[in-house]
């Protein structure tokens, strides 16, 4: 997997995936089995305060220790494993999400307003950012993201 991409490559994935952000603001995306970061953020402490910023918002789960770099490559693995799953199991992931709520106790819908506002957007968020609410907090992770990542491990076992 390439976790990093020169800014033609990003360019493509942003036209396509994300029309109204610029080159610049483009942290990182996931498509056609490859994980794209821009070199402009990998190291770049704007990213890491941004992300902070974010969390603090509730748009993002806590990066906790981690950098901005590594939460966005996390939840962008996460979309990732999210799609070998239900591939491998033969559903949705919606239905991914649907499983780890009855193990919780929390309905299938209100799964990702546990997680973060980002994580709202459809089920495909919801597991990516709840891979990235567990790499970053570990332990101290949303339950709801701790039975997403559960669910999508016991699958690809």
């Amino acid at each position: 997997m390439l976790l990093r991409a020169n800014t033609v490559m990003l360019s493509r994935i942003s036209a396509c995936r994300q029309p109204h952000l610029t080159i610049h603001q483009f942290w990182g995306a996931y498509g056609g089995n490859t994980l794209y970061m821009n070199e402009r953020y990998i190291k770049n402490a704007y990213l890491t305060s941004a992300m902070q910023r974010a969390s603090k918002d509730g748009f993002h789960p806590s990066i906790g220790n981690k950098t901005g770099a590594e939460a966005v490559a996390s939840h962008e693995l996460g979309h990732r494993l999210g799609e070998v799953a239900a591939s491998k199991a033969k559903v949705s992931q919606e239905e991914i999400v649907g499983r780890a709520a009855k193990k919780v106790g929390i309905k299938k819908e209100n799964m990702a307003g546990h997680i973060s506002k980002y994580a709202r957007s459809n089920y495909h968020e919801t597991i990516a950012e709840a891979y990235a609410d567990v790499f970053c907090n570990g332990n101290k992770a949303n339950r709801a993201s701790k039975a997403i990542v559960k669910e999508v491990k016991a699958i690809l076992k």
